[in-house]
């Protein structure tokens, strides 16, 4: 938002997606949330996409990878093997 120029007053910090995304239904304002937040929400509310797109970038670490849980251990799997960007990571 800050590059954007957005001149924002907030008046509630909601951590809660669920929470944020009812506020808004019962007609509090707006909110941005992440496309993956807003598929299976309960609530009438209409989306809009942000032009230009917005995007993150999310880091994943590890002590030891031998000793990860079964179902932490197939997510980083996955990760390392569709993620992986040639010169910017290290495993």
């Amino acid at each position: 938002m800050k590059g954007s120029d957005l001149d924002v007053h907030a008046k509630y910090h909601v951590v809660d997606d669920l929470a944020m995304v009812s506020m808004v239904a019962h007609g509090f304002g707006i909110c941005i949330m992440p496309e993956m937040v807003m598929k299976d929400i309960p609530y009438e509310v209409k989306c809009y996409p942000i032009k230009p797109e917005a995007y993150r970038i999310v880091g994943l670490a590890t002590q030891n990878s031998e000793f990860m849980a079964p179902a932490v251990s197939t997510m980083y799997q996955y990760i390392i093997e569709h993620y992986k960007q040639k010169d910017e990571v290290d495993v």
